[in-house]
């Protein structure tokens, strides 16, 4: 039989794309990570590396602010990293954060405690659990987290202060200041451990302290980009950043107020 040029040129086309298929059936967990790695084609390499349990981790951090924020993504591939290898580190710990951000404290709190469970040398669980637990209003554990985590990281002005709005809640005002005054001593002085130590001082009635560690935290905060505000709330929406800054910048004020109108009272 004699085939027409046109007829060669077909066979030869699908020739062409049958040896393709086959060698991305081949390479296909190379193809999935080029994919990611040049293009960011999630739903490609989750395809090609559908077993892949390290991929999936990646591509979760990525979307948990890692270069984009997508809180759906991230937890799916985190989920499936989990289904994968529920031993990888790190992989209960970032779900549960999310759980954490979606107001899930339960679900939250079930993935820190595996991730205890699984590594209990790694501290930000304990971080992790002591938020968790503060906002569900079991503060005794929250309290136990945050001393726990301490014990890792001394140094940490985030463990010292999360402890001093713990105490906070707990309406403790000198365990407030006690923190406070503990965190400013190993990390320095910042704009939240100022505004904690001021308020604690505030409503010990310490109030000419108050106001001047309340106007120096209300001088920190003027001079704080909204992107220096979000490096402590990594796993926030970076749309907020700005907003938040605010927010805190006009409870500092509000509190000073306070503070100035009780000295100028006394």
């Amino acid at each position: 039989m004699i085939l027409s040029n046109r007829a060669k040129i077909g066979i030869a086309v699908v020739l062409i794309f049958a040896a393709l298929g086959i060698a991305v059936l081949a390479f296909k967990e190379q193809v999935g990570k080029f994919a990611w790695e040049i293009f960011r084609l999630d739903r490609v390499a989750a395809f090609l590396n559908s077993n892949d349990a390290a991929m999936h981790f990646k591509m979760g951090n990525f979307y948990f602010n890692g270069g984009a924020y997508d809180l759906e993504r991230a937890k799916k591939y985190f989920a499936k990293t989990i289904s994968l290898d529920e031993r990888l580190p790190g992989a209960h710990y970032q779900l549960g954060r999310i759980y954490f951000l979606e107001g899930k404290f339960f679900s939250a709190l079930e993935e820190m405690n595996k991730e205890i469970e699984l590594y209990p040398e790694f501290e930000k669980s304990y971080y992790m659990s002591g938020l968790i637990a503060g906002y569900q209003g079991n503060f005794n554990l929250a309290v136990r987290s945050f001393e726990k985590f301490l014990t890792f990281k001394p140094e940490s002005w985030a463990g010292w202060n999360d402890l001093a709005w713990v105490y906070f809640k707990k309406g403790d005002y000198e365990k407030v200041k006690e923190a406070a005054e503990n965190g400013i001593a190993a990390a320095g002085e910042n704009v939240w451990l100022n505004t904690s130590l001021g308020v604690a001082l505030l409503n010990l009635e310490e109030n000419s302290r108050a106001v001047a560690v309340l106007n120096q935290a209300k001088i920190m905060a003027e001079n704080m980009t909204p992107e220096e505000w979000g490096m402590a709330y990594p796993g926030n929406n970076p749309k907020n950043y700005e907003d938040g800054l605010r927010q805190m910048l006009e409870a500092i004020e509000f509190n000073l107020n306070l503070a100035m109108n009780s000295v100028d009272n006394f």
